[in-house]
């Protein structure tokens, strides 16, 4: 990690903090409910009070620019149907102190460092075992290290559209960079939108992101590239997090296993290994009434309430900073908060090493295009195990 990014991460660890997340049942009295806090909403008006910041948003959030508000409403309200856009923070999060809390928990990754590594360390350590890990140094000379600043993006993509949810029919919502980037900066909501774009490279106006970083060393082969760009499953993306956004606990599909690369903000990690049961890690049978379980719902009372009932689940926890490359093997849970603003990219890929489980997966999940997989690897691989390995695995 370089220094100038070992700085700003250190800088934005609170002092004083608890020492663990809280229960979070329900509101506190000190917060509005969510009939009082819609009541409390200003009018979406011009304001002349505060210089620079001169526009409401649907939460009463202050916008630099005219439009924010009204594509940010738009946005959430074909997002989430349930709730109508000024109730996107009635749980009061963003007085929670969820996310400074999270910076002391007990990390149980294991770190590895690019000088003391090589790629046979990698896979015969992690990769072939079924392992995660944090590995640093990989991102040392990355352009993206200080051309994805988030004010730097927003100038340099400031009209290009990008993905930030879908609508119940599939359809991507997008948003342009720099109402997204005043989103971020200035949003009050429990679980804010996400930017996830996983289509980059097919537009001229986004392509430029891909000359900012390079794939690590440790990860050089990906099974599914023989397919070709354009016939492959979506694999790639370029994503923002505003703070206290995140992903739900899930597992990559097709049996994929990933990198996520960070190069602003700090991100909160939860991993369980295949073996753990899907009620178990999605814990929906433990929610209360009233409750929702958004990603930082999850890490707020779902998770400590999966210690208390589970304590022989094994849980891996890990804090993941600028400049750091955390490997989920395929079949992992995993969950993610995003702790501070954070800019990241992420990629899924299949190696030999796990092949087997990958392929099995996707004949379950892909036949067509595992037909297609199979020929491709009788093309390039004829004489390698890896056919043998796909013959062995038919149904």
């Amino acid at each position: 990690m370089s220094g100038q990014a070992l700085a700003a991460a250190t800088a934005a660890v609170p002092s004083g903090a608890a020492t663990s997340p809280g229960s979070r049942e329900k509101p506190t009295a000190n917060e509005k409910s969510p009939q009082s806090a819609a009541a409390a909403q200003p009018d979406r008006s011009l304001l002349r009070s505060r210089s620079g910041y001169t526009y409401y948003g649907p939460s009463g959030e202050f916008f630099r620019h005219k439009k924010t508000a009204d594509r940010v409403r738009r946005a959430k309200k074909y997002h989430r149907k349930d709730i109508g856009p000024s109730e996107w923070g009635k749980y009061n999060y963003v007085s929670s102190t969820i996310c400074e809390d999270s910076f002391h928990i007990k990390e149980t990754l294991p770190r590895i460092y690019k000088s003391e590594t090589t790629l046979k360390d990698f896979v015969e350590k992690f990769e072939i075992p079924c392992k995660p890990v944090l590995l640093c140094g990989w991102m040392d000379d990355w352009p993206a290290m200080h051309r994805w600043e988030p004010r730097e993006l927003e100038r340099r993509f400031r009209s290009a559209r990008f993905k930030v949810g879908e609508k119940d029919d599939g359809e991507k919502i997008r948003m342009k960079m720099k109402y997204f980037i005043d989103y971020m900066e200035n949003q009050r909501d429990d679980s804010p939108l996400y930017l996830f774009e996983s289509a980059v490279e097919e537009r001229a106006d986004t392509c430029g992101l891909l000359d900012d970083w390079t794939v690590p060393e440790v990860f050089p082969m990906d099974l599914h590239a023989i397919v070709g760009e354009e016939r492959r499953p979506p694999h790639r993306w370029f994503c923002i997090g505003p703070k206290r956004s995140g992903t739900t606990v899930h597992v990559d599909p097709l049996g994929t296993a990933a990198w996520n690369a960070v190069t602003h903000g700090v991100k909160r990690w939860a991993l369980f290994p295949p073996a753990v049961p899907r009620h178990v890690v999605k814990a929906k049978h433990l929610l209360k009434r009233g409750e929702d379980d958004e990603a930082i719902m999850w890490f707020d009372f779902l998770l400590p309430r999966i210690r208390e009932k589970y304590p022989d689940v094994p849980i891996y926890e890990c804090l993941q900073k600028p400049g750091e490359v955390i490997y989920v093997p395929g079949g992992w849970w995993h969950a993610v908060l995003n702790l501070t603003d954070c800019v990241a990219c992420t990629q899924n890929f299949v190696s030999f090493s796990f092949l087997t489980p990958a392929w099995r997966s996707t004949r379950r999940g892909r036949r067509r295009y595992a037909v297609l997989w199979k020929e491709r690897f009788r093309r390039f691989f004829p004489e390698s195990v890896g056919l043998g390995v796909l013959d062995d695995c038919d149904a």
